[in-house]
This record gives structure tokens, sequence and C-alpha cells, in this order.
């Protein structure tokens, strides 16, 4: 018959190592299935466990869909170019998550030629590693186009995804907030997340 959920409240639990794309069929009715469970319509996502999920609800089910594995502790590094601007720019960086500290560490440079840009960081603030991409931020240092300035302090994330082998299908994003963004596949290079 039917069933209502009454935005009742959702207890989930993980009891192994889900990977994206993973499906689990929480309610079932042979009836019309109305209602939600309390702050989850249909198409939220949330976290459990560190893993994000999504929440769909059919006629008859209410469907949870691992979206996204949970960030793991590792290392990510990379040197290309990528085409922005209508030019080449160039990157190259090393990050980690693992130090015995906990907190991150790493480094990165980047050039845009055409763009005037020439960021050099001094601090990496997060790293999060999810699966084979990595998201990173950090501060830095751009050169002042006035004589005798010191440089100009800017803040920064990049986005990274190693999609194969040495490779033009691996992707690299980059904000700076001087404003500048900048995102495509390597033309050279190579970004490897581990």
């Amino acid at each position: 018959g039917a069933f209502n959920l009454g935005s009742a409240t959702l207890d989930v639990s993980l009891g192994y190592t889900p990977v994206a794309g993973d499906q689990f069929t929480i309610v079932h009715t042979g009836g019309a299935l109305s209602g939600t469970f309390q702050g989850l319509p249909n198409g939220k996502k949330f976290t459990i466990d560190g893993y994000v999920l999504r929440i769909n609800y059919t006629a008859h089910n209410a469907i949870i869909t691992v979206v996204q594995p949970a960030p793991h502790q590792g290392e990510a590094s990379g040197t290309g170019t990528i085409l922005t601007h209508n030019n080449q720019a160039s990157f190259s960086f090393s990050v980690a998550n693992d130090n015995t500290n906990g907190s991150p560490s790493g480094n990165l440079t980047y050039t845009d030629p055409k763009g005037g840009i020439r960021l050099t960081s001094s601090s990496i603030t997060s790293v999060t590693l999810t699966g084979n991409e990595v998201s990173f931020s950090g501060a830095g240092t751009m050169p002042n186009s006035k004589p005798n300035k010191k440089p100009v302090p800017v803040s920064f994330t990049v986005v990274a995804t190693d999609n194969g082998n040495a490779g033009t299908s691996d992707t690299f994003t980059i904000q700076i907030s001087s404003p500048y963004y900048a995102t495509g596949n390597l033309t050279s290079g190579n970004i490897v997340v581990h």
C-alpha cells in the first residue's frame, strides 16, 4: 500500500567502503511513496562518514546514491601547460595532506605571460584529495607592476584532475583573487594524484 515518510529522521551508517555510483534502495513500497526524510528533499546531497551521498524519491522508492568518495590522505603533483587566454600558461605544484602534524603542505607556481600572471605560493592552507581529483588553496604573491613596490599578496584555489597516464585528458583550473581565472585540459605535462 501507500507509504508516507512524514519527515522521518534518516539515520545512515556505512559498513563498508563505497564507491561513486553505489545505490541503496532504503524504502520500497508497492503503493505510492509520499513525503521526504526530514531536511532531505529530492536530489539533496548530504555527507555521511566523509562520503557525499544524494537522496532521490521515485513513485515507489527512496534511493541513496554515493556521489563522491570520501576525501583521503595523500599527495598530488603536476607540471604542465594549459591553453588559456589564447596563450600557453604553465604550472607546477606539489601538495600533500598526510604529513605528520596533519596540516597541508606544498607549493605552486603558475605563469600566464599574456595575462600578466606570475604567481608563487607562500603557503598552502587546505588540500582535499577525492578519487582522482585534488583541490587546494593557499596564499602567494605576484609581482607589482609599479616600480619599487612590494609583491602583491593574493589567495588562490586550484582544482586538478588526474585522468590517466601522462596526458592531455588531465585538467587544471585556477582561481586567483587578483581577479584571474583559467581552466583547461593539459596541452603538455602530467598530473598525478595518489
